[in-house]
């Protein structure tokens, strides 16, 4: 038998139904993922084993497994094959070969555990697979054996060894570490919300150390969860998570490499980071000056110039003349972290000795609009009344911070609030919790929390004037004027809605926060929200590489966004419903193709809406 005929075999093994039939072997009854060691044992034939050699038949000797046998204790058989060590009922098996069972019965040495090592049992307790467990991915346990990797679900097994993960979901005690700028605004105030939604109780506690307690309990009194809020950095809260301490973790930045490898495992696919990791709101780093301040617009080279103390007057940036006061956050805050990774690092720039270091974004926005000559780095939700600029790029295109911008992500300093779970089993309570701050219900909460929440709203055409001089700004912009006139012939009428779709760096896979907008759209189409409508789905690039092949990428990446909101919609198209997927290319662009940060706004898919036009004979 070929090895491609072995897949075949174990694949259709493991999606059998599972009806056993009265008076069949152990070994017929084995419908579920546990049967892949049977099959692989009879496709890989006898293997000659040093000693101790066996051979169990099932009763209607229909399977046999030949293997070298470890122990025989209470009517078990343990043998070792070519998959790994498997137990075996002795009632539904003969043994034959030298090495079987006599009376009185001798035992093997046990072989004990190694490191990682796991026995998963299957339901019914009467067949076993012992190997190691590398993860657990797409609710399955994810086990090297000696025969190689198999993937076994949670459901159809337990788990028993070192190396299993806890099952807490019964558990009542939650704990979330957080970011000190999420923890007591936002955090409190989404869990406080949780509580509302969930009609419970909610009484809160001051524990000292940065960590408060909250109590959630029904109506009649009894808990229902019991919630420890931890605050420090984002670094802090994901070590937390990392190390055990934490069930959830809320970061005002993504995880690095080196942590998310810890978190997931080093070959952590797509689908498992996208269950790991939620945006549960928006921000952004605005460059916030004085309100009196005469400055509106900053190019964005020069912001890595100004922090690094290149530029110290601001009379070289268009102002009065006069010394630039610094303020900025710790290199391990979340604002420090992606302040560093958008500006600082990409200009190999290390932030000036004279910057006066500040404890919160808070703190720098006020320290800014006391100080006239002040500039800092805050997040937009902390900016108060002190003055964003606006940041020009080498193009000279101008972006203002602002709700929209943040929303699309187009502003060159916008973030993302993040929510991380670990792979192992969380209480309930967190689970529910996660859920609930991607809702709707949450929207309002986080946007009363001073970020920008994930409801989709919309601009006229009139209101994005901006745009459409970008797309005749830029010198190194492959399209034709007959083209630009076709786009804007096609979203003259148009509004352009806050939802922008991205994917993952050099990937056709769409990001964590893109998943989660394709079931928004999707719940708005099903709602109505675009009855005779035209719902047009554009897709744009960057300007490196061939324009002809940057037309089609834009519009097979439009096409993926349709037939992925189509498919959560449950709908074909054409079904009641008018979406068009149009690939725009290079032109447009909302960020300058001469920097890293311009190119990613630069590729996107945008969803645009018009009033459908009956014509009347």
């Amino acid at each position: 038998m070929s090895f491609l005929d072995m897949k075949t075999q174990i694949r259709s093994i493991r999606t059998a139904p599972k009806k056993p039939v009265e008076g069949t072997s152990i070994m017929k009854k084995m419908t579920s993922s546990f049967a892949i060691a049977a099959a692989l044992s009879v496709a890989a034939g006898t293997a000659a084993w040093a000693q101790n050699t066996v051979t169990l038949q099932s009763q209607d000797d229909a399977v046999n497994l030949t293997g070298e046998l470890v122990s025989f204790e209470d009517n078990v058989y343990v043998i070792r094959t070519n998959l790994g060590a498997l137990r075996i009922s002795g009632d539904r098996v003969s043994c034959s070969g030298e090495g079987c069972p006599q009376e009185p019965v001798v035992e093997v040495a046990d072989p004990g555990f190694e490191p990682g090592q796991v026995i998963l049992r299957s339901a019914n307790g009467l067949t076993e697979l012992e190997g190691k467990l590398v993860s657990i991915e797409n609710e399955a346990y994810i086990i090297e054996t000696g025969f190689g990797r198999l993937q076994i679900p949670l459901v159809e097994a337990s788990c028993e060894g070192d190396a299993c993960p806890v099952n807490r979901v019964d558990e009542k005690d939650v704990s979330i570490a957080s970011s000190s700028e999420l923890s007591g605004g936002l955090v409190s105030s989404l869990i406080a919300g949780f509580a509302e939604f969930k009609k419970l109780g909610l009484t809160d506690t001051d524990l000292g150390d940065n960590q408060k307690g909250l109590l959630l309990a029904g109506s009649d009194g009894e808990e229902v969860a019991s919630v420890t809020l931890v605050a420090g950095s984002s670094t802090d809260a994901v070590q937390s998570l990392i190390s055990g301490n934490a069930d959830l973790a809320a970061t005002t930045r993504s995880v690095g490499e080196a942590e998310r490898a810890a978190l997931l495992g080093a070959d952590a696919n797509a689908a498992l980071q996208a269950n790991s990791e939620t945006v549960i709101a928006l921000d952004a780093i605005a460059i916030a000056v004085s309100p009196g301040n005469p400055v509106r617009a900053i190019a964005e080279e020069d912001i890595a110039r100004i922090f690094s103390g290149q530029i110290t007057d601001w009379s070289q940036l268009g102002g009065a003349p006069g010394a630039i006061n610094l303020y900025v956050r710790a290199a391990a805050s979340g604002s420090g972290t992606v302040f560093d990774q958008l500006i600082m690092g990409p200009a190999s720039a290390s932030i000036s000795e004279t910057a006066t270091v500040l404890n919160s974004d808070t703190d720098i926005s006020e320290a800014v609009m006391n100080d006239p000559q002040g500039i800092g780095y805050t997040s937009f939700s902390t900016i108060e009344a002190a003055k964003p600029l606006a940041i020009r790029g080498e193009c000279g295109i101008q972006t203002p911070a602002n709700e929209f911008t943040i929303k699309t992500e187009e502003y060159p300093l916008s973030r993302r609030i993040y929510m991380y779970r670990p792979q192992n089993s969380i209480p309930q309570p967190a689970t529910d919790f996660v859920d609930f701050v991607t809702s709707n219900s949450a929207q309002n909460i986080v946007k009363a929390a001073g970020f920008i929440g994930q409801d989709v709203t919309s601009v006229s055409v009139n209101q994005q004037g901006l745009r459409f001089v970008s797309s005749v700004l830029p010198a190194d912009v492959d399209a034709t004027i007959p083209q630009i006139q076709s786009m804007l012939t096609d979203l003259v009428a148009a509004d352009r809605l806050s939802l922008t779709f991205r994917f993952e760096p050099g990937s056709s896979t769409l990001d964590t926060r893109a998943q989660a907008d394709i079931l928004r759209l999707s719940n708005m189409i099903k709602a109505g929200a675009f009855d005779n409508k035209e719902i047009i789905i554009a897709g744009f690039t960057d300007s490196i590489g061939v324009g002809d092949i940057n037309l089609g990428l834009s519009q097979a990446r439009a096409e993926q966004v349709r037939d992925s909101v189509l498919n959560a919609a449950g709908l074909a198209e054409g079904q009641g419903l008018t979406i068009n997927a149009v690939g725009y290319g290079e032109m447009s662009p909302l960020g300058c193709n001469e920097t890293f940060n311009g190119r990613a706004i630069n590729r996107r898919v945008e969803i645009w809406a018009k009033d459908q036009i009956t014509s009347v004979n």
